[in-house]
């Protein structure tokens, strides 16, 4: 059984770990870095089976000081919005639904934060076909699209319903 739970210190190397298996995707984090985006207002969230964190989800609300050039352009178009920054689940927790609980848990949060939309960027070049295919399932549609350190992205969001 997953459980989710916010993010604390003593989770640093379990995070840092499983960022570093999807790094191609997601990019990379140190504890430095892990230490700023919390500064800045970074939610984490982490999911655990068996006492092992096996996943966490960083989201950022409007308004925060990230300096992430996708983040920065929902910034400036959207407002009550939950950014997703990165999503990482470690490969023996995968294909059993971690990703969608994770984005259903977060989909209330938000709501009851007050946020009208989630929004995510989704690697097309290089391609990233099952994070497209998920966040389509989810009900995300693409707003536009970015380039940004060697990277195509769309960029998506979700109309939050309460």
């Amino acid at each position: 059984m997953i459980t989710f739970r916010p993010y604390t210190p003593a989770d640093e190397s379990a995070l840092l770990a499983l960022n570093q298996e999807s790094i191609e995707s997601t990019g990379p984090l140190d504890a430095v870095r892990l230490s700023l985006l919390q500064e800045q207002g970074c939610h984490i969230t982490v999911a655990v089976s068996d006492d092992q964190v096996v996943g966490f989800l960083m989201a950022f609300n409007e308004g925060s000081e990230y300096d992430s050039p996708n983040y920065q352009w929902f910034n400036t178009r959207f407002k009550r919005f939950s950014y997703i920054d990165r999503i990482v689940i470690g490969a023996m927790s995968r294909g059993k639904g971690t990703g969608r609980l994770f984005y259903s848990n977060l989909k209330q949060q938000a709501v009851n934060d007050g946020q009208t939309w989630l929004a995510a960027e989704i690697n097309l070049m290089p391609p990233n076909e099952y994070s497209l295919v998920f966040h389509q399932k989810q009900g995300f549609v693409e707003v536009g699209t970015q380039s940004s350190a060697g990277k195509v992205v769309s960029l998506q969001v979700c109309e939050l319903v309460e």
